[in-house]
């Protein structure tokens, strides 16, 4: 539940972080079905350089755009204060854990 059960493990968030192993996390969903924006771990998770991004879930029944995983970004940015340092840096979290072949995110990440 995007790294929700580790908000108290911390030797758990360390071995993700030396792994760098992707935390996925749609705060809208979460902020509708169990956990306030403001007990998120998200925020907390980056400022600590987990590799964490955003994704959507359900977008049919949390989002109300065409565009849900827009949405949550822009929820994201204006929920946690985020810079445009730290957008960017989500953002690249996203490719360089999404499944689309290396070639094609390597493409995606020069072009940045």
């Amino acid at each position: 539940a995007g790294g929700t059960c580790m908000k108290h493990v911390p030797v758990v968030q360390y071995l993700y972080y030396l792994a760098q192993i992707g935390i996925y996390s749609s705060p809208l969903c979460s902020n509708a079905e169990y956990i306030a924006y403001s007990n998120n771990p998200f925020p907390e998770f980056l400022k600590r350089g987990l590799k964490v991004s955003l994704c959507t879930v359900d977008p049919l029944h949390y989002h109300h755009t065409r565009q849900p995983v827009l949405e949550e970004y822009g929820t994201a940015s204006k929920v946690f204060k985020l810079s445009g340092v730290d957008m960017c840096e989500v953002a690249r979290n996203s490719v360089e854990t999404c499944s689309y072949p290396a070639d094609i995110k390597r493409k995606w990440l020069e072009a940045s």
